[in-house]
């Protein structure tokens, strides 16, 4: 009874005839030896033999000799079966319609028992077919069931036709058993004895039901009593032949009862089709008959018909990704005087349920466990913390080692008190208590949270190998294709940016107060022209000369009017140069950002090639053949040295400090009309100082007057006030021009959208292939273009503090919330709806008697509303990211409850990775009815594919789930803190009982609940 790995995948033959049986074909003398030996041999895999010689229990107790004695070391048990024929359906002629009656007896019913309390108790009951009934009441036969009484009543019955129709007929022996028949009643009613009770199994036989047309109302009885049975038994040539007859069997009930036995009457060298160690049956038990009970009780899960089970087989193909065995145990340098571990567990590949009260070391195992298989949620283990074992002023961790060995052989070794080796890569997903409910309260949250990451990690195991690019990572896979939109919106935020600085611009200028700023400069310069107008010269008439003085006068004002002319022109020319320095430094402005731009150009280009020199290469192509571009810096470096060569000349022409500049000619032009004017008498001074000062003062007058681009002039400022009739219709363009970029960069967004679906496509596909996951839970994964942080970034440059729609932390955050809820992002349509509500939100106050208020006012000290506009339409606040659904709810939608639940069904169904898991009371928050009927199917899929541990206290999930192992931790303080682990099957006597006590309260508390439920 001690099989601590638990149930595992073994064969079992239930129908074994031997030498002794009724009917065989072993051969004569030295059959049994032979026989022994033949069973020694057996394939190693079958370990268990049902001994069936129909009626006797002769070959039974020879063989259950053989394994006492130690000639049969492979067979693990033996079980006694009697056939018997049931009186209801006639006899040997009519086969098909025949009924054969199992009954399967416990090892621990003792021979002598069979003996007395049945097969005696059978022997009043018997009767013969109504066929040979006559036979009987001619006291032909009256004998109780012998071998020799069963002869006797075969040769009479074979003596009483005709001879010509003995061919028909077999030996005596088999004619006298096929004819012997009890009723099921008295079966039943014999095995309903004390003596019995919880040790039989019943079964039917092989050809019973293969035939049956299970429509034909005739064999209603028949249906009946093989509903009935326990087991139903077949026995085929090939796996082939089996699915074949198991197909024509349409009861599914039935289906799942089945187990093909060899129905042994000949060796296995024979070439007869019911020979030794021809069956097909795995069973996933203990070798026990209550091992065998819990295959009637969970018939799909823990038989197989085939060449071996799935399971088992994908064990053996993958001996890296199962745990063998644990071993715990003290180091030799331990000093601490407390016991804790010396244990030694073999591990089961299925289900493994690790039980206990609570504190008594269930997460020590599982928190070993994950520490030497490198999990990467070490920083919530329980036991291995710094707040329990590894307590830094009492660290009892480094007083102990564990050694993990796999199915490979490799084994791993570590002191408890090791930390994971973070670059090695996780041989075990281990998903403790703690990492559970830190997931569920970051679901909803804006920043990437430990499930978004763990949800990338199982779309890239989706994933196919070719379709990977060579990436590591979802990460690495998902900037290597979105690079290059990634650079589009890089371009397109730098041409937002300058569409939002004329916006920016055009909205100061709109304002009443900007108007009213340049209406107050024009007014300004008008009173600056009304008082210039009154600072005229006051007229000084010409002289009137004698004609000598006239003369004299005339030749020196002659001469002043030259030099005045000479002065103009140079003046002029001075005014040429200037406006012509200023054009050429423009071009030069001009011809180097140009410069800069190509070498800018150039750099992209080298760039573009570098990075894709082995693009090219990879797929055949030169980089010549696609890309061909000219450069050409000459033209336009020569252009800017002709420019700066003329802007050199002119530099020189207004230089005051040289001698030849028109600034000197300017100068020397002013003194020679000084000095010529200075030879003048005193009218003619003062007539020439007046029209000096006149044309000084209209050209002033020309100044304050100006022109359209002469700036501060009256009608630079009226083209002004003329140009901000424009401006609205200006401002209106540029908002739609910003909305038509703001939607192209959603555009690149979507577009990196249909890459991330492009991307869980594959996990789609496997979620739709398993009905669990499809429709009980309704799982599917989306890609949403999602809120990833506007409000934070908004807030950061609005503040709360003056008048506006976002006035006040509260009442501000409440209303940004409500426009952010009424907006889909995932549309055009939607993200167009979103930015202009956001722009009338900013514009016009919307509480209550709100009026129109500027943008500019509501930015907080250091931020301008350059920076809100580009926050605001570059879209950076947007990302596609992953969402895992169950229907039509999202994961941060759910309850607790819920949301525990869809994450435990997410790393059980779909995750594709089938390393071993382990999960800690994987039923914390959840209800029992959701524990039974969501959780419960989902392991029992999993497990199929994977070896699972489970720390529970829910008797749903060890027992319901049926584990194929169960661990039932015990630290036994009294005993010096030992650590025990009692493990095995959930049949194995010891293991049910700690499981009734631990899980259900104890039998008399489960036995007092079950009272007390009404039956519906």
């Amino acid at each position: 009874m001690n099989y601590p790995r638990g149930s595992i995948w073994r064969k079992w033959d239930l129908q074994v005839h031997t030498p002794d049986s009724l009917v065989h074909s072993y051969g004569g003398a030295g059959a049994w030896d032979k026989f022994i030996e033949a069973l020694s041999k057996l394939p190693p895999e079958l370990k268990v033999l049902g001994i069936n010689d129909y009626i006797f229990l002769d070959g039974y107790k020879k063989v259950v000799t053989a394994k006492a004695a130690g000639k049969l070391p492979n067979i693990d048990l033996l079980l006694p079966v009697i056939e018997l024929r049931l009186d209801k359906f006639g006899g040997s002629k009519t086969s098909l319609s025949r009924v054969n009656y199992h009954v399967i007896f416990s090892d621990a019913i003792t021979v002598e028992t069979i003996d007395s309390q049945f097969l005696s108790a059978l022997c009043p009951r018997y009767v013969l077919t109504p066929e040979i009934d006559e036979l009987r009441k001619a006291g032909k036969w009256s004998g109780i069931p012998t071998r020799q009484s069963l002869e006797d009543l075969g040769k009479v019955i074979i003596e009483s036709v005709p001879e010509h129709e003995r061919i028909n007929y077999g030996t005596p022996l088999m004619e006298g058993f096929n004819n012997l028949c009890v009723s099921l009643d008295a079966i039943n009613t014999i095995l309903a004895s004390p003596y019995f009770t919880g040790q039989v199994l019943t079964a039917v036989g092989k050809t019973e039901w293969a035939d049956i047309k299970w429509n034909d109302q005739s064999i209603a009885d028949k249906k009946t009593i093989i509903n009935g049975v326990d087991l139903v038994f077949i026995s085929s040539a090939t796996v082939s032949d089996w699915e074949k007859a198991r197909k024509s069997l349409t009861d599914g009930r039935v289906n799942d009862r089945l187990l093909d036995c060899s129905d042994a009457h000949a060796f296995a060298d024979s070439t007869d089709k019911d020979r030794l160690g021809k069956c097909f049956t795995w069973i996933k038990a203990d070798p026990t008959f209550e091992g065998l009970r819990q295959v009637v009780n969970e018939p799909r899960e823990r038989s197989f018909i085939g060449d071996i089970p799935p399971k088992l087989d994908h064990v053996q193909k993958n001996k890296t990704k199962y745990i063998d065995k644990i071993r715990l145990e003290r180091k030799p340098s331990a000093t601490l005087t407390e016991t804790w571990f010396d244990n030694t567990i073999p591990l089961n590949p299925d289900l493994v349920a690790i039980i206990g009260n609570r504190g008594k070391g269930k997460s020590a195992l599982t928190d070993t466990i994950g520490l030497l298989s490198n999990t990467k949620q070490h920083a919530d283990f329980t036991f291995l913390s710094d707040k329990n074992f590894r307590q830094p002023k009492d660290n009892k961790a480094k007083h102990f080692q564990a050694t993990l060995t796999w199915e490979s052989g490799t084994a791993v070794m570590k002191g408890l008190e090791e930390a994971v080796d973070e670059q090695q890569p996780e041989m075990v997903k281990y998903i403790p208590q703690n990492f559970l409910e830190k997931v569920c309260t970051q679901l909803g949250k804006i920043e990437e949270s430990d499930f978004d990451r763990e949800l990338k990690k199982v779309i890239f195991s989706h994933v196919e190998i070719a379709e990977r690019l060579g990436k590591a990572s979802l990460d690495e896979l998902i900037a290597y294709k979105t690079s290059e939109a990634t650079a589009k919106i890089r371009i397109l935020k730098q041409e937002l940016h300058a569409i939002n600085e004329e916006v920016v611009t055009l909205e100061d200028r709109s304002t009443p107060e900007h108007r009213q700023k340049i209406d107050n400069l024009l007014k300004v310069k008008q009173e600056e022209l009304t008082v210039h107008e009154k600072s005229k010269p006051a007229e000084v008439a010409k002289p009137e000369n004698d004609p000598v003085k006239q003369k004299e006068i005339a030749g020196v004002a002659a001469a002043v009017e030259v030099a005045k002319r000479e002065l103009a022109e140079c003046e002029k020319q001075i005014l040429e140069a200037t406006q012509e320095q200023g054009k050429l430094v423009q071009f030069i402005a001009t011809t180097d950002r140009l410069l800069a731009r190509l070498e800018n150009l150039q750099r992209q280009l080298q760039t573009f090639s570098s990075e894709s020199q082995a693009d090219f290469a990879s797929i055949g192509i030169k980089e010549d053949a696609v890309l061909r571009v000219t450069l050409d810096k000459k033209p336009l470096s020569d252009k800017r040295g002709e420019f700066s060569g003329q802007k050199t000349k002119l530099d020189d022409k207004l230089d005051p400090e040289n001698a030849a500049s028109l600034i000197q000619a300017k100068l020397k032009d002013q003194t020679s009309i000084d000095q010529l004017q200075a030879k003048l008498d005193e009218p003619n001074k003062n007539f020439q100082a007046y029209q000096t000062a006149l044309a000084g003062w209209e050209r002033k007058k020309q100044a304050i007057i100006g022109s359209d681009d002469a700036t501060g002039s009256i009608k630079y400022y009226e083209r002004q006030l003329d140009n901000l009739n424009a401006v609205p219709q200006q401002l209106t363009e540029y908002w739609a021009r910003r909305l038509i970029k703001a939607k192209e960069i959603h555009a690149v967004i979507r577009q990196l959208a249909d890459t991330y679906r492009e991307l869980y496509a594959p996990v789609n596909q496997f979620i739709e292939k398993r009905p669990l996951a499809k429709e009980k839970f309704q799982l599917n994964f989306e890609v949403g273009i999602v809120d990833a942080g506007f409000q934070e970034g908004f807030f950061e440059m609005i503040s709360h503090g003056v008048v506006g729609t976002f006035c006040g932390v509260e009442e501000g955050h409440k209303m940004l919330k409500g426009i952010l809820a009424r907006h889909d992002f995932n549309t055009e349509g939607g993200i167009e709806a979103f930015l202009t509500e956001m722009i009338d939100a900013l514009e016009n106050d919307k509480r209550p008697d709100g009026k129109r208020v500027k943008v500019s006012d509501q930015i907080r000290k250091g931020k301008s509303s350059l920076e809100l506009y580009d926050a605001m339409f570059s879209l950076d606040y947007l990302k596609p990211r992953y969402a895992l659904r169950m229907g039509d709810k999202e994961l941060h939608q759910l309850s607790p409850g819920e949301r525990g639940t869809l994450l435990l069904v997410f790393y059980l169904l779909v995750e594709k990775d089938d390393i071993p898991l382990v999960i800690d009371q994987p039923e914390e928050n959840l209800d029992n009815q959701t524990v039974y009927e969501l959780l419960v199917p989902c392991i029992k899929e999993a497990k199929q594919r994977r070896q699972i541990f489970i720390v529970t206290h829910n008797p749903n999930l060890a027992v319901v789930c049926d584990a194929a192992q169960v661990i039932c931790a015990e630290l036994d303080k009294k005993d010096n803190y030992r650590m025990n682990y009692l493990s095995g099957a959930i049949e194995n006597p010891k293991i049910n009982k700690a499981i009734v006590d631990v899980l259900e309260g104890t039998m008399p508390a489960f036995d007092n609940r079950e009272s007390k439920y009404l039956a519906m």
